[in-house]
């Protein structure tokens, strides 16, 4: 019985310690690939009173159970603090209180996590973007004007003929430098302006992840390559010699 109660609660520990922070997933990615300092020694702790536990108690029935419940335990409680004893001082010399290397790897690590699931996000906005709003926003609807307090949107007023295809087959000026494929991945960072909903990191981790990202080399500005061909290979920014859509 001794038994199964220890297991019960050792298994409890792992599921709290996994979920203290985030989700069961992200945590259980984290603590498999680089765990920290506290769930290392936990799970060291937990190991100990599950091995004290079976040790006491298998030789509690090969002998014919001579302690009884109450004795085992007691049993199990004294050999797991001798046990306890010599792995804090082993502990404590492999991994000191204020390690470097594998604090930083668990955090950048913590960062990659939230950085993909921000991208996702992001990746799934642009999709629904991409297929409802940008016809409307570009080719007869929204346009961003900065203020000095903030970004407003204000209603463009033009004539119903001009749709989409028609202003994808306007010519782009002779003088104007055109666009360029983007296929650094590298830091440091690509010099330039991303589109929003991108950041820089989204530009980055958009190319690692075989995105197709293009720069319009007169106001150079960053775009996805499917968006930049939606629009008939024209940039989509206000006031840009490449934008054929004004």
């Amino acid at each position: 019985m001794a038994i199964f109660v220890g297991i019960i609660f050792s298994v409890a520990c792992i599921i709290l310690l996994i979920t203290a922070h985030g989700s069961f997933i992200e945590r259980l990615k984290i603590l498999i690939s680089c765990p920290s300092r506290d769930e290392i020694f936990l799970t060291g702790v937990i190991l100990i009173i599950i091995t004290s536990t079976g040790v006491i108690h298998t030789l509690n029935i090969l002998t014919g159970g001579p302690l009884g419940d109450s004795g085992a335990l007691v049993y199990t409680v004294v050999l797991s603090i001798l046990l306890l004893l010599p792995y804090l001082f082993i502990f404590d010399q492999l991994y000191p209180v204020h390690p470097g290397s594998w604090e930083e790897k668990e955090l950048r690590l913590r960062k990659d996590i939230e950085r993909r699931r921000r991208m996702r996000e992001l990746e799934g906005r642009r999709q629904e973007r991409t297929t409802c709003d940008i016809s409307r926003y570009y080719a007869g609807g929204y346009r961003e004007q900065q203020s000095s307090t903030a970004a407003q949107r204000t209603r463009i007023q033009r004539p119903a003929q001009r749709t989409l295809e028609v202003l994808r087959q306007k010519p782009l000026p002779r003088h104007t430098k055109g666009f360029s494929a983007v296929k650094e991945s590298r830091y440091p960072e690509i010099p330039g302006e991303a589109m929003d909903p991108f950041t820089m990191d989204n530009v980055h981790d958009l190319i690692k992840d075989g995105k197709k990202i293009v720069k319009c080399e007169e106001c150079g500005i960053y775009f996805d390559e499917e968006v930049w061909e939606y629009f008939g290979k024209t940039c989509v920014r206000i006031g840009c010699q490449n934008n054929r859509l004004e």
